[in-house]
């Protein structure tokens, strides 16, 4: 949640903050950072560092990380409930609103089983568990391409020929096309679990479509701002 306010065009054009209202969420952003170490650093260190997790093959390197979340995901859980109850004090009640509307977006099919939005569907357990399903069979697959990705300069990118580079971006988008299709496969699949009863809730839980575009700043409009690309929402 905290992370999808970085972005000023969600700041600015959607919710409007005020000023004083940044300098919170700032202050808020700064403790955050002396507070919390990055669990994905931990893990890594717990499996003796990036070099030795890159010498694991696939399967055992998704199963070693996915113990190590589950270790982490009650802290992980309280966390995320902590910063969201600090976030929603700082935001008026309909800028936090679109918030949760926003963050749904960008979380595609992964959000419907964010506990708030189970809750609000009424999702029963099996149906969560079928999402689940769905979400773990496009991360493996994910994770193969990933791994091809990988493979396919090992030596670095400046260090092929330009023909070389011709044929690498070729594949790239060969690539980028298959998780297209992945992505595609898992709305359809997760979708497929709904009722139309909880189909039609959607629409009030996802408010307007919200189109992110790369924004140019950082940390609350600082420099060297990254945004990977939105997922598109779920679909009906």
């Amino acid at each position: 949640l905290f992370g999808i306010l970085r972005n000023p065009q969600i700041q600015d054009e959607e919710l409007k903050l005020s000023d004083d209202q940044k300098g919170q969420l700032r202050e808020l952003g700064e403790k955050l950072q002396g507070e919390g170490g990055n669990v994905w650093q931990k893990a890594v260190e717990r499996l003796g560092g990036r070099e030795a997790v890159e010498k694991l093959e696939p399967e055992e390197r998704r199963a070693k990380f996915q113990e190590i979340m589950e270790e982490f995901r009650p802290e992980l859980e309280r966390r995320a409930q902590e910063i969201e109850k600090q976030v929603a004090e700082i935001l008026e009640p309909d800028q936090f609103k679109r918030l949760k509307q926003i963050e749904l977006q960008w979380q595609g099919v992964d959000g419907l089983v964010r506990p708030d939005v189970a809750q609000a569907l009424g999702l029963s357990e099996d149906q969560q568990k079928e999402i689940k399903a769905a979400i773990e069979e496009r991360n493996k697959e994910m994770e193969t391409l990933g791994e091809e990705m990988r493979g396919m300069f090992p030596g670095g990118f400046r260090e092929l020929s330009d023909e070389e580079r011709e044929q690498i971006r070729g594949k790239m988008q060969e690539l980028g096309e298959k998780r297209q299709a992945i992505d595609a496969e898992t709305r359809k699949k997760a979708m497929g679990v709904l009722t139309d009863d909880q189909k039609a809730k959607m629409p009030d839980l996802m408010g307007e479509p919200f189109e992110f575009r790369r924004p140019e700043g950082g940390f609350f409009g600082g420099p060297g701002g990254r945004q990977r690309p939105a997922r598109p929402p779920a679909e009906q």
